[in-house]
């Protein structure tokens, strides 16, 4: 939540936190019409950090191929009994979208 909206200037209420515990969705954003785009991979931190180095180029991973049946998947709103630090991110970012969950 927090690198949404400080580094890619996302005001706070438009930001949905969702957990998904697989960790297979690494990010999603929601377009104007509706639709959603999602970088999906591995659970495998390797292969963001090697993104974020090979930037604006993508180079040869070493990592298996994503298998979305095997993964599974479940995904939920975020409990703030279970991560109350997310409040904490909602009231940094901007006070008045604490209140803001999905």
């Amino acid at each position: 939540m927090i690198e949404a909206h400080w580094l890619f200037g996302v005001d706070a209420d438009q930001i949905d936190v969702v957990i998904h515990p697989q960790s297979v969705v690494h990010s999603m954003v929601e377009l104007c019409d509706g639709s959603i785009l999602a970088q999906l991979g591995v659970t495998d931190m390797r292969l963001p950090i090697q993104y974020a180095f090979s930037y604006p180029d993508r180079w040869a991973g070493s990592l298996p191929a994503l298998d979305l049946v095997k993964a599974g998947g479940s995904t939920s709103c975020a409990d703030r009994a279970r991560f109350p630090c997310l409040d904490l991110a909602y009231r940094r970012s901007a006070p008045v979208a604490a209140s803001r969950w999905c």
